[in-house]
């Protein structure tokens, strides 16, 4: 048996495992059949720390962001993990991800933030009244707008659990 053509066939297991033992969605079996098809495209053969280096700089070279790469790592990663723990190689693999660039989110400066929450709505404008108090939500713990739209309701023993 070719050694790619057997590492194909433990993939296939590890995916049947995933999708029946781990219950993994569609999607990200689909994610981790596109990282394996980048990892034989550039790299081949089984994993070693040739392939791995080759598999990196297959999708570097290839004009990846940092950010695909660290998911194709990660994804792959957990490959080489379920490798080690099923026996298949002999020692555990793993390949570090690249450094990311952090990004400093823009927020509002303290005199952007004064002439927001400064702002009164007119009496009677309940328009007004509701940007008001959508304003200050926002602002006062400094949460983005998509967790303010995504605000559940509870009481205070639904959170409590036993």
């Amino acid at each position: 048996m070719e050694l790619s053509n057997g590492l194909s066939n433990l993939f296939d297991q590890f995916v049947k495992e995933k999708r029946y033992m781990s219950n993994l969605s569609e999607s990200t079996l689909e994610s981790c059949q596109q990282v394996f098809n980048r990892f034989e495209k550039y790299a081949g053969g089984f994993p070693s720390p040739d392939t791995l280096s080759q598999f990196v700089v297959g999708m570097r070279q290839a004009g990846l962001s940092v950010t695909t790469c660290n998911i194709s790592i990660r994804s792959f990663n957990s490959f080489l993990t379920w490798l080690k723990e099923h026996k298949h190689t002999q020692e555990y693999l793993k390949i570090k991800r690249l450094k990311e660039e952090k990004k400093v989110m823009r927020t509002f400066s303290a005199e952007q933030l004064k002439a927001l929450t400064s702002w009164k709505p007119t009496p009677g404008s309940r328009n007004e009244v509701r940007l008001y108090a959508v304003l200050c939500t926002l602002a006062d713990p400094g949460i983005r707008i998509n967790e303010a739209l995504t605000i559940e309701l509870c009481s205070a023993s639904s959170r409590i659990r036993s």
